[in-house]
């Protein structure tokens, strides 16, 4: 029997839902094309406020016929349908544009960084379900610039912040309040309510955004991906209950460990587990962590870890065996004995991460090869399933996991991740040069990396996926090393050749200068030998 879906299995992951985003079979494939605009907000008056979106606009323009309400959304400036009509939105109006963000989004980047959060503000009273978030006995102000957070368990040090302004700042604390009060209030369905959490004149961040009306300008906001911390000076202690962690000084104890050893992480060896919300969880699934796009956050108020002072040394423990079994879908819903294929999954946001010069410097390259006609029919290849936006282009994940072929499995946590919340991905071209369809792979590198050599491939008609899929986790094997990965690659199904292309480039853009190709000259020969000409 399958187990009913809980309510939480769909809030918990609404932090990875973000407006525009295009999801196939449970996967991300895409995002819808917008303009990013910057904007600076005064957030003490009445030009901020939230409405709903058929509400009707106090002003409206010259030319419009008095017989028809103007609303913030009309259905022929951006049609919602019946069902999201009534959504509310934090509108912006200045004096040359109005800007209106969903109460979704603005939920979603500011206020939700991870499921944890997202499931606390949703279920309950704030005032209640704040504790999942902080101890509330031990959370408060210091000072006027310092403040102190114990997080709990399963809050990670980097959203110490987040987690202060809901629980410590006063307007933070009326904006996460008003969330579940609203929805209690509301009969029928219920929609996000969800002011921005600061109070400042002065609130600077960016949106990718259409335009729904140009006289007056008007913009529908669908991601907020980038702010600017409205606080400056502030320092945030953070600490935890029973970290875990080694302490200044240690305790040795007999006594049996108080948690079972190892983890549980069943996930699918690819990483590629597809978000569902029609069935909670196994309970023995272990907790997985799956990204989703976030904001970057600009001048973010000084961390600062209370060091541990004490812990224990246990000198035995308790062996829980862990059950083998992968799962194909991930959700945040509540753990059940029931048959599922499900797994329990936390969503958490991290910034969003620009096209990195390397990159562009490819894109440019190849630009003006196809201005040239040298090539022809260039396009960006991206997956169809998962993927990692770089600004607004899909490029390929490398595998955390690895399989050879003996089956084994070796990990690649180290290599394939760039920082602490970044991963590593590959930026896949394709093109026709001299009667041939040539596949280009580029890996991406960290700043202090000198660089990788990029892959040339000719490739079978047949599943162009499926090989491209194979040939990054033979990369991956290898840690980006192409000359020890080449017999690999070129056993590979689908495989027809390979030429490896050793370039220089410049690690950084500088600011007063325009992107410089690569070497097309280079290029050029490697392309002439790959395909016999």
């Amino acid at each position: 029997q399958q187990p009913v879906p809980s309510d939480r299995s769909i809030s918990a992951l609404v932090n990875k839902a973000g407006l525009g985003t295009i999801y196939k079979n449970g996967r991300l494939i895409g995002r819808a094309n917008a303009q990013t605009i910057n904007i600076n907000a005064d957030l003490t008056d009445n030009s901020s406020r939230i409405v709903k979106a058929n509400d009707i606009m106090p002003e409206r323009p010259s030319w419009w016929k008095d017989e028809f309400p103007y609303r913030w959304i009309g259905q022929s400036e951006y049609n919602l349908g019946k069902d999201f009509s009534n959504s509310y939105c934090v509108v912006i109006q200045q004096a040359q544009s109005t800007y209106i963000i969903p109460c979704h989004e603005v939920f979603r980047a500011l206020m939700a960084p991870s499921s944890e959060f997202a499931l606390a503000l949703t279920t309950g009273p704030w005032a209640t379900t704040r504790e999942r978030i902080v101890n509330i006995q031990k959370t408060g102000t210091i000072s006027d610039d310092e403040w102190l957070v114990i997080l709990r368990k399963r809050i990670k040090d980097k959203f110490a912040d987040n987690a202060a302004n809901l629980t410590i700042s006063e307007h933070g604390i009326q904006a996460a309040n008003a969330i579940y009060a609203n929805a209690l209030r509301a009969t029928g369905e219920s929609y996000i309510y969800a002011g921005i959490p600061f109070l400042v004149n002065n609130f600077k961040f960016s949106v990718r955004a259409v335009q729904i009306q140009s006289e007056p300008n008007k913009y529908l906001c669908l991601e907020i991906i980038s702010a600017t911390w409205p606080f400056s000076n502030l320092t945030i202690h953070h600490g935890r209950d029973n970290s875990g962690e080694t302490g200044k000084d240690t305790i040795d104890s007999d006594k049996d460990k108080p948690w079972p050893n190892g983890s549980q992480n069943n996930s699918s060896p690819n990483d590629d587990l597809a978000i569902s919300s029609k069935e909670d969880p196994a309970a023995n699934s272990g907790l997985d962590e799956i990204s989703s796009l976030g904001v970057a956050w600009k001048n973010k108020p000084e961390l600062k870890k209370i060091e541990k002072e004490v812990s224990y040394k246990y000198l035995t423990g308790k062996v829980t065996p862990i059950e083998n079994q992968f799962f194909k879908y991930g959700t945040s819903g509540l753990p059940t004995h029931g048959n599922t294929e499900t797994k329990e999954v936390s969503a958490e946001q991290v910034g969003q991460t620009n096209m990195p010069y390397r990159f562009l410097q490819l894109k440019k390259m190849l630009n003006l090869l196809r201005n040239k006609k040298i090539i022809s029919n260039l396009f960006c290849y991206q997956p169809q399933e998962g993927g990692l936006f770089r600004d607004n282009i899909l490029t390929w994940p490398l595998p955390k996991r690895v399989i050879d072929e003996y089956q084994k499995k070796h990990r690649r946590d180290k290599w394939t991740t760039l920082t602490l919340s970044k991963h590593r991905s590959v930026l896949v071209y394709h093109f026709d040069y001299s009667g041939s369809r040539v596949f280009l792979l580029e890996i991406e590198c960290r700043e202090n990396e000198g660089g990788y050599c990029a892959l040339l491939l000719e490739i079978t008609e047949e599943n162009h996926q499926a090989t491209i899929k194979k040939v990054i986790n033979h990369i991956a094997f290898f840690r980006g090393n192409l000359k020890g990965a080449e017999s690999k690659i070129r056993a590979s199904s689908g495989v027809l050749d390979m030429k490896t292309w050793v370039h220089a480039y410049n690690k950084k853009q500088d600011s007063s200068s325009s992107i410089k190709p690569l070497n097309h000259v280079s290029f050029t020969k490697a392309l002439r030998t790959l395909t016999g000409e």
